[in-house]
């Protein structure tokens, strides 16, 4: 990662991408009589990657961060959840949402959307000041609504996960989980909806809710934290053309009511254009689900970091491996990065380290780190294909990482909903990556109680 060098907002908004990698048109090969022994050391590229590299963590350059204020027409902005971005002319746009506290009007919906500009970046404190410049406001209409089938429904008042604008599309779409006892979707639901989406109407500043639907044959824990865009040439040769990719896994409470991934998890859909509260089929892309008690048995847990001891279950380190466990979390934190030379999506998770035990109804962790781990497209065409399990998908890569003014290392994994997580370790809520300027966006809570602020940091592919 390199934190040396700013970039101002003229040079940010003008570094447009390159132009496509040009391929070499190669002849057909002379004939063989006898079939070649198979080379070793070459890295297969899958049809239509285009020769695309997969990303490494040190293409990625620190820019700096901007804020957000602390609320906004009475919400909370501080504990509000998604991130997405748009373009409006040239004008980058963002769309967050706000948290409804006891001293917010009884008028406001919990979760109401609003719209902010790019104020720039610094790389030091005190990071500038986002311009809110739109309240969209209530755009749910009360179909944020769980449960299935047909008459075995209710709408909840509850705020989204995870914010996606498809441009393709013009929607503005949300992920939510079944409501219950704070974030961690505490609910007895064994199948629910999860996504749903809103048309904007610029003129009015009014929302519309299309709909919303449950994401099948996916468990809906799997899918309830957000939306990425699924690369066309993907789409085209994969998934159908379904251009949406719907996730993105973690463990919450009661595990097998609604199937969680001990790992990401994301699946392709088509937009949705069926009624409100049907479902909508998907292609699975990578997902460790059911929940698995017997270690190291099929379905397997995600790979991930080899630093913990756990009495949680049995799933220890082995063989130098470790494996996702109950501490590990994911929220919106994830981004499909799709450019011209190079690709890779992008899981953004906690993770637990050092003992992990379990005590007064909680899971806990010695330690609590940000990592970011990848995974190559490439995998999932193979998972679709046949030639690898959904749950035999190892990440590429990963990195810890430590983000400004955030106090490390945090005592617990444990992440629960406002008030109870003050002093544990922030979680990122809310990712968006915009090809245009090839600038990664991660949203998380900074500072310490009561001083935090809603931070967004930048990225920069290089």
């Amino acid at each position: 990662m390199n934190d040396e060098h700013s970039i101002s907002r003229r040079a940010f908004l003008g570094n447009a991408l390159a132009g496509a990698a040009a391929i070499s048109a190669v002849g057909p090969a002379d004939a063989q009589t006898t079939r070649p022994s198979a080379p070793t050391g070459v890295h297969i590229v899958m049809p239509g990657s285009q020769g695309k590299r997969l990303l490494q963590f040190t293409d990625f350059q620190f820019l700096g961060g901007f804020r957000l204020p602390m609320t906004t027409m009475g919400l909370d902005v501080r504990f509000g959840r998604g991130l997405a971005h748009r373009y409006l002319g040239t004008d980058l746009r963002f769309f967050s949402t706000g948290h409804k506290t006891t001293s917010t009007p009884a008028t406001v919906r919990d979760g109401e959307v609003f719209e902010f500009g790019y104020p720039g970046v610094s790389m030091t404190a005190p990071f500038p000041m986002a311009p809110i410049l739109r309240h969209w406001g209530d755009i749910y209409q009360s179909k944020i609504a769980v449960g299935t089938p047909e008459g075995k429904h209710w709408t909840i008042p509850d705020m989204p996960r995870g914010l996606f604008w498809d441009e393709p599309g013009q929607r503005l779409y949300w992920s939510y989980a079944c409501g219950g006892a704070g974030d961690d979707s505490y609910c007895a639901l064994t199948e629910s909806c999860t996504l749903g989406a809103s048309v904007l109407d610029n003129s009015t500043g009014k929302g519309q809710a299309v709909g919303a639907w449950r994401i099948g044959p996916a468990p809906y824990k799997c899918v309830m934290r957000g939306c990425v865009p699924i690369p066309q040439w993907f789409a085209d040769a994969y998934t159908h053309g379904r251009r949406i990719g719907v996730g993105f896994g973690g463990n919450f409470s009661m595990m097998n009511n609604g199937g969680v991934s001990h790992g990401p998890s994301l699946w392709a859909i088509d937009p949705p254009s069926t009624p409100h509260m049907t479902t909508v089929d998907a292609t699975t892309l990578v997902s460790y689900h059911p929940p698995n008690p017997r270690p190291y048995t099929s379905p397997l847990r995600c790979q991930r970091p080899a630093n913990y001891r756990t009495q949680l279950d049995g799933w220890a380190v082995r063989d130098g491996i470790g494996y996702w466990s109950w501490t590990d979390e994911i929220h919106q934190s994830c981004v499909w990065i799709d450019l011209p030379d190079k690709h890779g999506v992008v899981f953004f998770p906690i993770l637990g380290e050092g003992l992990l035990f379990y005590v007064n109804g909680a899971t806990k962790a010695e330690k609590a780190l940000h990592w970011w781990m990848a995974m190559d497209p490439n995998d999932f065409a193979k998972v679709i294909r046949g030639e690898l399990g959904r749950d035999r998908v190892a990440p590429a890569w990963w990195q810890q990482i430590d983000y400004p003014q955030v106090a490390y290392p945090a005592g617990s994994g444990w992440q629960s909903e406002w008030p109870s997580f003050f002093g544990k370790i922030p979680r990122v809520v809310g990712s968006t990556f915009d090809p245009t300027t090839r600038t990664l966006f991660l949203m998380l809570m900074t500072k310490p109680w009561p001083q935090s602020e809603q931070t967004i940091f930048a990225y920069r592919v290089i």
